[in-house]
């Protein structure tokens, strides 16, 4: 049996809190082998009109295998809570600043896979909080 046929660790950790009007980045470790379980993270838009509309994308950088939006646009001056987890219907709460999106089951990532935000519309002074991610990892031995 290799070392990605057993079960998983779970782990719960907090990614990099990106600069102003960045996007989130994180790349699985060299070695590792991640099922994403679920991602929050808060974007807080600038006072500059206009909407904003995040995705994350899932896989190789040069060739991701995975696009998956937010089904809600965001305007200025608000704080959103945003949810990507497996099997989660994808919510939108309308007046409330909460948004759930669905991400496959079991969709594992290689070493240098990435999971990253792509925000149509943002502005200078948007800013994503740290992202708080949950995932199911492998490492190869060898």
């Amino acid at each position: 049996m290799s070392a990605t046929e057993g079960e998983p660790a779970v782990r719960s950790f907090v990614g990099t809190t990106p600069a102003a009007a960045s996007e989130i980045s994180e790349s699985v470790p060299t070695g590792a082998r991640w099922e994403l379980v679920s991602l929050v993270t808060q974007l807080t838009t600038s006072a500059v009109a206009g909407t904003r509309t995040p995705l994350i994308v899932l896989g190789n950088p040069a060739a991701p295998w995975g696009l998956f939006p937010v089904f809600q646009t965001f305007g200025n001056s608000v704080v959103w809570t945003l949810t990507w987890g497996q099997a989660v219907s994808a919510v939108g709460q309308g007046s409330s600043t909460c948004e759930a999106m669905s991400i496959p089951v079991a969709a594992r990532l290689l070493g240098g896979h990435t999971i990253k935000t792509i925000t149509a519309g943002m502005q200078a002074g948007d800013q994503y909080s740290a992202p708080q991610y949950v995932v199911r990892e492998w490492l190869e031995v060898g």
